[in-house]
């Protein structure tokens, strides 16, 4: 997570734990019972929230009432989690904010942020609308437009329909060039500079470990049959810039190509030969060539892009070297842009992105707390079914041990000495033992809800045991892996 969105992380845990208590809070309410105490609490940088409920009044309650107390957190935080869902991914946050100020962009996506310790930082423009990513079209209606890459348009499912869901898709599911490029660059063997460090790539040094940032490793757009490639080595801005228009599948598709660019040159067979006679070119001299990528941090993207105003005059490309996921962190965009100058360009993406941590958030916490470990709500879920089966199955054995407690808290009486008086007919059926071939009956509404014994018991401490371990381990295992 970038530092960036530690706010939004904050923020959305707060949310989502004030959600959760709150859903205690009401179904205790309706429950007539008073809450002690409801607050905020902090633990180290942990925001959360509690409610404090009478325990006693908490269990003279029918057990309905108690599972619907119990349950209530966990189902708060899922209708929460649902309307965040709808709001991001059904449009209809973007329809509020395309109503109340803003225009909806379908040529790309508008930059709306750039952070610091991003290299596009103070290169990009503010609201400019990027259009395409290498190959990739990000347009939303493509329509019959010819100069655009028939292998990226919109009916490509692989990068999804919308441009914001292509920008996310290119930068976070492809790991190396070729999936974002539908043919190679034209390069000249003369202007090979290989230093011996160009293309020395690894873990540590993704982008190779030649001093002059200005070259780049590339390979050959198509691969020979032999393994062994020698390294080639090319300025990266003039070898992307000289190619403009001029791409190839082949290196014949490169004889004839102007060093400055031209049109591409589609020469197969003997009419490559032909022209390279005509042209004094070699057809070794001019390779089809691809930026290398062996690792994810050592992609090449080409950004077309807008500037902001000046739509109607030519794009500009910028390159962008390094790690696509981190650009996609590192640059926010937005499908929306203000109409006026004093609305926030931000306000959109801030809030769709607080609404996904929310959905997040929503999701986990009620997960969590629907597990039975200790001091969760599935603690108290678990005790409930239980005491729950236990009356079902086991009445016999709960009655046996109410009759053995109250015959040692109380002398049994005579009947010389006291008559005893005549019980009604609910105490009555409570303290009569149903028959041994009568399956015992069991209401929800019943307000006594015994404590575990037995084999319940048993069952109660071996599983919220074991789940309150595993999830300690877990825990710990998920800290040494952020430690490390």
């Amino acid at each position: 997570m970038p530092l960036g969105h530690l706010w939004y992380y904050l923020l959305s845990l707060v949310v989502c734990a004030v959600i959760h208590e709150l859903g205690h809070a009401l179904a205790a309410a309706r429950a007539n019972i008073r809450l002690r105490s409801f607050g905020l609490f902090v633990l180290g940088i942990y925001p959360g929230a509690f409610v404090d409920l009478p325990g006693d009044k908490l269990e003279q309650r029918p057990v309905a009432q108690q599972l619907r107390i119990v349950c209530a957190g966990v189902w708060h935080n899922a209708v929460t989690a649902l309307l965040a869902w709808l709001l991001v991914h059904s449009g209809g946050l973007g329809w509020a904010f395309s109503h109340s100020g803003w225009m909806r962009v379908d040529t790309g996506v508008v930059v709306v942020d750039v952070a610091q310790s991003s290299p596009l930082f103070g290169r990009i423009p503010l609201l400019s609308t990027v259009y395409r990513v290498d190959d990739v079209e990000l347009l939303a209606h493509i329509g019959n437009a010819s100069h655009l890459s028939p292998e990226f348009m919109q009916g490509d499912g692989r990068f999804g329909n919308s441009p914001i869901a292509r920008w996310s898709s290119v930068l976070t599911n492809t790991k190396t060039n070729r999936e974002t490029v539908t043919a190679g660059f034209c390069a000249r063997a003369a202007d090979n500079v290989d230093d011996g460090l160009c293309c020395e790539m690894s873990l540590q040094f993704p982008l190779g470990e030649s001093p002059d940032a200005n070259i780049f490793c590339f390979e050959r757009y198509r691969r020979p049959l032999s393994l062994v490639s020698p390294p080639m080595c090319y300025d990266l801005r003039s070898t992307l810039a000289r190619a403009g228009s001029a791409r190839c599948q082949l290196d014949l598709d490169c004889v004839g190509s102007s060093s400055n660019g031209g049109g591409r040159q589609a020469l197969f067979g003997r009419k490559g030969h032909e022209m390279a006679k005509s042209t004094g070119d070699k057809p070794n001299e001019r390779m089809c060539v691809l930026p290398s990528s062996p690792y994810p941090d050592s992609r090449v993207l080409r950004l077309y892009y807008y500037p902001f105003g000046d739509e109607s005059k030519s794009s500009e490309v910028l390159i962008y070297v390094g790690s696509p996921k981190a650009l996609w962190l590192e640059m926010q965009v937005s499908s929306l842009r203000p109409r006026w100058w004093w609305l926030s360009c931000r306000l959109p993406s801030w809030t769709e992105a607080l609404f996904q941590y929310i959905l997040s958030f929503s999701l986990a916490f009620g997960l969590l707390n629907a597990i039975p470990a200790w001091y969760l709500d599935g603690d108290h879920l678990l005790r409930l079914l239980l005491s729950m089966a236990q009356m079902r199955w086991s009445p016999v054995c709960h009655l046996v041990d109410s009759e053995s407690n109250s015959s040692d808290s109380e002398p049994e009486l005579l009947d010389s000495q006291a008559p005893s008086p005549a019980l009604n007919a609910p105490e009555a059926s409570r303290f009569t033992e149903p028959p041994e071939d009568t399956p015992g009956t069991f209401s929800a509404d019943q307000n006594v809800v015994p404590e575990l014994a037995g084999a319940w018991k048993q069952i109660y401490v071996v599983a919220t045991t074991l789940t309150t371990g595993l999830l300690a381990w877990c825990i710990i295992g998920s800290l040494v892996l952020l430690a490390l």
